[in-house]
């Protein structure tokens, strides 16, 4: 079987990152992986991919040249495609000019869709989703949703629901584990020890991942309990953080209890020497990062967004986006409860990730489709 996956870029984000998880767990004699990225651009992702083994390919797509890309994707695919073949493609554009290009080749049948968000977009690529939306009803696709959410306001916006399959993200857990000795040493690199209580953001700054909301939390909990404030630093890990104009107020008030972390690919490394991970997003699909941080035996506190309530599966976790005094709550109920938290703790909320939200599980599940979708050609 030859599953061809195209995707917008190869830069570092959700999709992204289950799409690596997907063909690294699966990509054998019996099950061959090509990626078309939309635009070229090289990445660390995309070295990782080549690295591997796996061909990457660009359709040099860009808005001044949306048709010669598309033409471009179609010769791509006519080169690869096999009686055995799947097209699977990840977003919006991914999932508009895939299904163009396919169709264009009479096999629209063979294509696989994936939606990852909650919250539809706006804009030029709210254009481009609606136009999805009626294709979903005149072309032969399957629709995989990230999440139950993500399904839900898609299907309300007029998606056909019965093309749709809901499919989890599957989380590493042999690379997500608890481990003592990643803990000391990302602690010992940033110059704290195990008594302080670190609370971990990981994610790019958008204004929908709520960073505002966080440092607002934090400076009412500054205000309310000074005692639990000093002894508390917030890990803030990936990209545009310090270039993020409505921020910078807020960091310079919090400057001694917040460490600002570049975006790397090793995550796993530093998820352990969090005490509790904190997801304050106004949307979500499916938030990996909580997935990943339980597997780590990292409990999480997140907004109700998404699939979160799903994943962390405890009602005093959960609070409501966008809601800082909320938030500020949550924080001081995870830091003052931990230590009542009994010793199998951990083991048991990675538990939960094992079993339901492991990248075995979710390949199983994609597998389920393509095999259907080449027994039916």
């Amino acid at each position: 079987m030859k599953i061809i996956h195209i995707i917008g870029d190869l830069r570092q984000g959700g999709a992204e990152s289950q799409l690596e998880r997907i063909i690294l767990h699966s990509s054998s004699t019996i099950y061959q992986h090509i990626v078309i990225s939309l635009k070229n651009k090289e990445t660390p992702l995309h070295n990782r991919l080549t690295a591997a083994g796996i061909k990457v390919v660009s359709a040099d797509f860009s808005a001044a040249n949306v048709f010669f890309a598309l033409f471009r994707l179609r010769i791509l695919l006519k080169e690869h495609i096999t009686s055995a073949s799947i097209i699977q493609c990840w977003m919006y554009h991914a999932n508009f000019l895939g299904a163009l290009a396919a169709w264009s080749l009479g096999i629209p049948d063979k294509v696989v869709w994936n939606v990852r968000r909650t919250l539809l977009p706006s804009g030029a690529l709210g254009v481009i989703s609606k136009l999805s939306t009626k294709l979903s009803h005149y072309l032969p696709v399957h629709i995989v949703c990230c999440a139950q959410a993500a399904k839900n306001s898609h299907v309300a916006a007029g998606y056909n629901e019965k093309k749709m399959t809901l499919i989890h993200n599957g989380i590493d857990t042999e690379l997500f584990t608890p481990n003592s000795n990643k803990r000391n040493a990302f602690r010992e690199c940033i110059g704290i020890n195990n008594k302080t209580l670190v609370i971990g953001m990981v994610g790019r700054y958008a204004k929908v991942k709520g960073h505002i909301y966080l440092l607002k939390a934090l400076l009412m909990l500054k205000a309310s309990n000074t005692d639990l404030f000093r002894n508390i630093k917030l890990i803030l890990v990936g990209r545009s953080i310090n270039e993020a104009d409505e921020l910078q107020g807020l960091l310079a008030q919090l400057k001694d209890n917040v460490i600002i972390v570049k975006e790397r690919p090793d995550i796993y490394n530093i998820m352990p020497a969090f005490d509790f991970l904190c997801l304050p997003s106004e949307s979500e699909g499916f938030p990996n990062v909580v997935a990943e941080a339980m597997a780590c035996g990292v409990p999480a506190l997140v907004t109700n967004v998404g699939d979160a309530a799903l994943i962390v599966d405890n009602k005093e976790w959960v609070v409501q986006p966008c809601d800082v005094e909320a938030l500020s709550n949550g924080i001081t109920y995870m830091a003052t409860s931990l230590d009542s938290m009994s010793s199998n703790f951990s083991v048991n909320i990675r538990n939960k990730i094992v079993n339901r939200f492991s990248v075995q599980v979710a390949w199983a599940n994609y597998l389920k489709i393509y095999n259907k979708i080449i027994k039916s050609n």
